[in-house]
């Protein structure tokens, strides 16, 4: 297992037959709610708060751009999905904390990683900069930062850095 098989089935979860995966119709999926707040600051894009009964609520600093929310609560989603398949099976969790620590260095990062998996398709973005050639244009399809679709693209091993 790793981020691609991980982000593939949750994917999959959120009926993903369209290009761009929509984080609030999977969080919905998930059972978790997603609310755009105004009281979070300008250093903080997100915060999950995970309620006694199982309840979990995500809320997104609304000063985010539209496309900067969507990998926020991506983001989010990825830490609760970790979290989730962690305590689900003690197999798993040293799983997966080899793979954060072989993959990424830290949590955070690999649940950047994973948030970036399940936005971007791995066939889906290539098949967009095959026809468009444009990082503004493959960013504005996915609806994500264009940032992430650079990194996205190096990862796939489908962009060279400009020299």
């Amino acid at each position: 297992m790793n981020i691609e098989d991980i982000a593939r089935e949750y994917r999959e979860a959120s009926s993903a037959d369209v290009v761009s995966i929509d984080p609030v119709r999977l969080a919905q999926k998930l059972r978790i709610e997603v609310y755009n707040v105004d009281t979070l600051g300008a250093q903080l894009n997100s915060v999950v708060q995970k309620f006694g009964d199982g309840h979990i609520k995500i809320f997104v600093n609304q000063e985010l751009s539209p496309a900067w929310k969507r990998f926020a609560i991506a983001k989010e989603l990825a830490h609760i999905i970790l979290e989730s398949e962690k305590m689900s099976d003690p197999s798993m969790k040293e799983l997966l904390d080899e793979l954060v620590h072989a993959d990424k260095g830290n949590e955070d990062d690999f649940a950047s990683a994973l948030a970036a998996a399940i936005l971007l398709d791995p066939k889906a973005i290539a098949t967009a900069w095959k026809k468009v050639r444009d990082i503004h244009g493959v960013a504005a399809l996915f609806q994500v930062p264009e940032v992430l679709v650079v990194q996205r693209l190096r990862e796939l091993g489908l962009f060279e850095a400009q020299k």
